[in-house]
């Protein structure tokens, strides 16, 4: 049991989720609404469009 154990904290502590489950609990507080599909995607492409506007500045030139 204690090697099975260890497995498991080993794997939640390296992200595996093939390995390690995460459990509802964890998760659920990361949910603050539920929006509708259209929403989600501007969203993602507002976060996107701000990161990508100042990701010039890392490239050399």
């Amino acid at each position: 049991m204690a090697s099975e154990t260890e497995r498991y904290r080993a794997a939640f502590s390296a992200g595996d989720a093939d390995h390690a489950g995460v459990f509802m609990g964890e998760a659920a507080g990361l949910i603050h609404d539920i929006a509708p599909a259209a929403e989600i995607i501007e969203r993602m492409v507002a976060q996107a469009h701000g990161l990508l506007r100042n990701a010039g500045q890392f490239v050399a030139g």
